[in-house]
């Protein structure tokens, strides 16, 4: 199944809109509220089938995903249990490196013991 069949067969998600005119999805970033990349605590989509379509009208965050095939068959493809695996899988991978270097930075101002 091609990207423009699946753009095709499945509903479309409402999106926020601004002053009454549509917004790119690419000015969304992951996890942002009230649109449809918003996230669960557990790093899985409030809405899978909104957030898949929002990436696969997304110029800016389609191409990417799209330079690996199994990255794009889980996160643009109809599976929504791969999906939500996929992303919580690949959120982790993202924010690692962020908790460390959070935590480092946090050491500076903070007693060691608060800063776990």
């Amino acid at each position: 199944m091609t990207s423009s069949t699946l753009a095709t067969s499945t509903p479309t998600a409402k999106i926020p809109t601004q002053e009454g005119k549509g917004v790119s999805p690419s000015r969304w970033a992951i996890g942002e509220p009230n649109t449809p990349y918003e996230l669960n605590v557990d790093d899985t989509a409030k809405d899978p089938v909104a957030f898949r379509d929002a990436l696969m009208r997304d110029e800016e965050k389609r191409p990417e995903i799209e330079k690996d095939k199994d990255l794009a068959m889980h996160l643009l493809g109809e599976d929504v249990g791969k999906f939500q695996e996929c992303l919580k899988d690949l959120l982790g991978k993202v924010r690692t490196p962020f908790v460390v270097a959070e935590c480092a930075r946090c050491a500076r101002f903070l007693p060691r013991d608060e800063c776990s």
